[in-house]
């Protein structure tokens, strides 16, 4: 499983949807744009991301924060996303890889702890 399924996986939710339909409304209002009118154009033409998009980005941006400029961070964030190398004692062919936690149930699905 790699890092890009495992946010797209918690991006697409029923919350989500409450906010991409406003918004894509909004930017075809904005744009004069008709109903038919392709979602991804609306945001191209405002050189923006989507909200889905956005959300991933924001993650990034934290796993970003929390590897190398853990100073900038609250401290609740210090060991919120871990490598490969720290768990694991011995050498691995993934083990620069970030850490992602297995889980079963939809509770920790819907977690985006990295």
């Amino acid at each position: 499983m790699t890092l890009k399924y495992t946010l797209i996986q918690a991006v697409y939710s029923v919350h989500f949807l409450k906010l991409i339909t406003p918004n894509n409304k909004l930017l075809r209002i904005l744009q004069n744009k008709l109903y038919k009118f392709p979602v991804k154009d609306l945001y191209h033409n405002f050189d923006t991301l989507a909200i889905p998009e956005l959300h991933i980005y924001q993650l990034l941006i934290l796993v970003y924060k929390c590897l190398y400029h853990k100073h900038l961070l609250p401290t609740a964030f210090a060991n919120y996303s871990t490598i490969n190398s720290a768990v694991h004692l011995y050498n691995t062919r993934v083990r620069e890889n970030l850490h992602l936690d297995c889980v079963s149930t939809n509770y920790g699905k819907r977690n985006c702890k990295i």
